[in-house]
């Protein structure tokens, strides 16, 4: 906050008595104002005007909550599932928005000096959204830069070749594929699990690219046996089936 009395400003911090540092000549007219209003607050100023005749020290300054409040809003980006709520002050309004998303304005408004956070309540099926610029203390205008963004989940895709392989020498590895994501097979630990995380809702279709050879260029055959593909990954894949004979 800061007062004034026409030819001086003087922040005050707190609570307490304060004086100006200029003096007030004698019969000259005085009037304290506020010059500046604290955040969240409203201070008004008693016994403000006069005319000098002796050191003035009852000018009171009250100040008090502001009943001001101000709305909360912001945008949500990459948001391509249902299922998405939002909440201000942990049990305070919620908000569902869907896809697109795109701008929200939260309709319950908070008082100036109030704290403000928004938190995601609910995950969208699928996704992960976390909040930047979610949560602080209102001041005296709208919060607008609150941002919300959304991806979507991914999820491991791997399983086990089987086969008599136990003592064979390769020459040429086992590759599978899953478009262009590839994974190398060793035979000494046929258990194989992909780079790349699948995303939620695609497709996964395990191949094998290359067929591995054996020392004096015995070629082994390999085939995807079970669980190879799907047109809708929703959760960890771990049971590819590969025999190689």
């Amino acid at each position: 906050m800061q007062l004034s009395d026409g030819a001086e400003t003087l922040p005050v911090s707190a609570n307490g008595s304060f004086q100006f540092v200029k003096t007030v000549a004698y019969g000259s007219y005085y009037t304290v104002s506020v010059a500046t209003q604290p955040t969240g607050m409203t201070c008004s100023v008693a016994n403000a005007t006069g005319t000098m005749t002796a050191n003035v020290g009852n000018v009171q300054v009250t100040c008090s909550p502001s009943s001001q409040a101000y709305s909360v809003s912001g945008t949500v980006n990459g948001l391509s599932q249902a299922g998405l709520v939002l909440v201000n002050n942990g049990n305070g309004e919620l908000l569902n928005v869907s896809p697109p998303g795109g701008g929200f304005t939260l309709s319950q408004k908070v008082a100036s000096g109030a704290n403000y956070d928004v938190q995601v309540r609910t995950q969208p099926t699928g996704q992960n959204c976390m909040v930047q610029n979610g949560s602080g203390t209102m001041g005296a205008s709208n919060v607008t830069n609150v941002v919300v963004t959304c991806t979507l989940n991914g999820y491991s895709l791997g399983g086990s070749v089987s086969g008599n392989l136990g003592g064979l020498v390769v020459t040429t590895p086992l590759i599978l594929a899953n478009g262009t994501d590839t994974v190398t097979v060793s035979f000494g630990n046929p258990t194989f699990t992909f780079q790349n995380k699948v995303p939620y809702g695609s497709s996964y279709n395990v191949v094998v690219s290359q067929q591995p050879h054996l020392l004096g260029l015995v070629q082994l055959t390999c085939t995807v046996t079970g669980n190879g593909s799907s047109s809708f990954m929703v959760a960890d894949v771990s049971n590819v089936q590969v025999q190689c004979l």
